[in-house]
């Protein structure tokens, strides 16, 4: 057997070709990589057959709405758990009492057009405590957790998970933890043990009304460690005690020791250091993101291996953050607006990062309506340069009407766009791009 050893600078610098090799009937690559340095985890490709695709057109669409005999439309973000792609189940139209709980699971080792690669699974009863409307999901290796939001009259906190190992469609897969709070939370993180759930809005006991005029500052914990049911499993710390506008907050990140809980309409980004006490305050800061005046709120974070992406919503304007750098510093924050620079009409809703490219989900725009200009930036670009950036309109793919996605997912080569709805019409058309 020949044996060719390449250093790690002659790798960085593609000096290696496939091409110049001689082969008999096998070809066996190993790699290994050696970190030094104590930093957060990123992706970098070490050997590949393939790369990432530099034109942005690439998409495909399916509409899953009949799945299973179910109408499965209307969904606030999903997950990936290493073969499957979980949507998360809102509603099925703008009439707030419309909640329902049917999970769209697609298998990735299928078609993506063939309906048997598709499962629907309506977890409403599977216990107890009603289980629907669920605002973005977490895998931890085994298990699935959903972010509970509401039950179209009020407010819950009926923590749902799903054990991969398990049967999809059997109730016994499936368990329930109620918070006992009458909060919703929007949006999920995990750092490699603990979920978090960001606060949302908060409502009023006894009375069945969905108001949006109190905000929630009860940020939810729970340890994977522990017994899901067992109260001393779970924490919770009130985000007030560093600031008053510390409160309603959608989506969140982890870079390897922080955890980012983004705002969505008081401008105030809240980190938590995972090495301090959780309910420690001394554990907490904040920043004002404000001050860049873009009068909008945001809707989720990336994290590319050293930057925080703040995500715009209904608006242009990515705030980005240097997680190398002091977090108060005004020289740590940095803003670009990609309306100004004539790319898309702006307003995303969650995102995904592939290794080289972060990737905007279209929501809606300054006006509420929904889009789909999907946009794209190069990390290996300036971040303040229009070409670092790209946008395309994938509205009407494969001759479907693909419009309003909340969130997405990414299964390590294909994006996927978690579908809710076009203005009035809550779909279940999912929206593909494939990276490579």
């Amino acid at each position: 057997m020949n044996e060719i050893i390449l250093t790690q600078g002659q790798i960085a610098a593609g000096l290696f070709d496939a091409a110049d090799l001689v082969l008999s009937e096998h070809l066996t690559v190993a790699a290994r990589v050696h970190v030094m340095a104590d930093s957060a985890d990123s992706v970098q490709t070490l050997v590949a057959q393939w790369e990432l695709a530099t034109a942005f057109d690439a998409f495909s669409a399916y509409d899953a709405e009949d799945t299973d005999g179910l109408t499965c439309a209307g969904y606030m973000g999903g997950v990936f758990d290493g073969r499957f792609t979980y949507f998360t189940p809102n509603r099925d139209s703008n009439h707030r009492e419309s909640v329902h709980g049917r999970v769209l699971r697609f298998d990735t080792h299928g078609d993506f057009r063939d309906p048997g690669s598709y499962a629907a699974y309506d977890v409403e009863a599977v216990s107890q405590f009603r289980t629907v409307n669920y605002y973005g999901a977490a895998f931890d290796g085994h298990f699935i957790y959903f972010s509970p939001q509401d039950e179209g009259h009020q407010y819950h906190s009926r923590v749902l998970r799903y054990d991969t190992k398990a049967e999809f469609k059997n109730a016994g897969s499936w368990a329930v933890h109620d918070l006992g709070v009458i909060h919703s939370h929007q949006g999920i993180a995990f750092d490699g043990r603990f979920v978090y759930f960001p606060p949302g809005y908060e409502g009023t006991p006894g009375r069945q009304e969905i108001r949006e005029d109190k905000h929630s500052s009860h940020v939810a914990r729970y340890d994977t460690r522990g017994d899901f049911n067992d109260p001393a499993s779970w924490q919770s710390f009130d985000s007030r005690m560093i600031s008053q506008r510390a409160t309603n907050f959608d989506g969140g990140a982890f870079d390897g020791r922080h955890i980012y809980f983004v705002p969505l309409s008081n401008g105030v980004v809240v980190r938590y250091d995972t090495r301090g006490d959780f309910g420690d305050a001394e554990s907490w800061q904040h920043y004002d993101i404000d001050g860049f005046k873009t009068g909008g709120w945001y809707v989720g974070a990336l994290f590319d291996g050293r930057f925080l992406y703040v995500i715009a919503y209904a608006h242009g304007v990515i705030v980005r953050y240097d997680t190398h750098a002091e977090f108060h510093s005004r020289d740590s924050w940095t803003a670009y607006d990609v309306n100004a620079a004539g790319l898309t009409p702006g307003g995303f809703d969650g995102g995904c990062f592939d290794g080289r490219y972060l990737y905007f989900i279209p929501w809606n725009d300054s006006t509420g309506r929904h889009h789909c200009n999907f946009l794209r930036y190069d990390t290996l670009g300036d971040f303040q340069n229009a070409k670092s950036w790209i946008s395309c309109d994938a509205a009407m793919t494969d001759g479907i009407e693909s419009v309003g996605y909340n969130g997405g997912v990414f299964d390590g080569r294909f994006l996927y766009g978690a579908p809710v709805c076009n203005d009035d019409e809550f779909h279940g058309r999912i929206l593909r791009y494939d990276t490579l």
